[in-house]
């Protein structure tokens, strides 16, 4: 068991630190939907309803 625990500091104690993520400057985040530009609107048709 003490061997076991050694073990598991020695392996604690010679990990790398890990890497610091980068922050970008001031960009903009791209979008999920880039379709680069508006959608027309698409009126329904006579008789036709959005709501229930």
């Amino acid at each position: 068991m003490n061997l076991q625990c050694e073990r598991l500091r020695l392996a604690l104690r010679s990990t790398p630190p890990a890497p610091i993520a980068r922050m970008p400057g001031h960009e903009l985040p791209k979008a999920a939907n880039d379709n680069h530009g508006i959608w027309p609107l698409l009126p329904f048709p006579l008789g036709w309803y959005a709501s229930s």
